[in-house]
């Protein structure tokens, strides 16, 4: 029983490793994705903020037009 148990052992962590290392690369390669989905985030964010301030500045012209004409 020992001997096989021993065996059991020894092929499980040899399957079990690999996968362990492709679940490692896996999730770094995640981590990397949603770094990258954060900034482009972050950039749209900042691209939105300033059309919504051009916007305004256009709308408040806009009004000022109107009601000197």
């Amino acid at each position: 029983m020992a001997v096989v148990a021993g065996v059991w052992k020894q092929r499980r962590g040899n399957v079990k490793r690999p996968n362990l290392d492709k679940l490692k690369m896996k999730n770094t390669e995640l981590a990397e994705v949603v770094k990258k989905n954060l900034e482009t985030i972050e950039d749209l964010r900042v691209e939105n903020n300033k059309l919504a301030d051009e916007k305004r500045r256009f709308e408040e012209l806009n009004e000022t037009l109107e009601t000197k004409f």
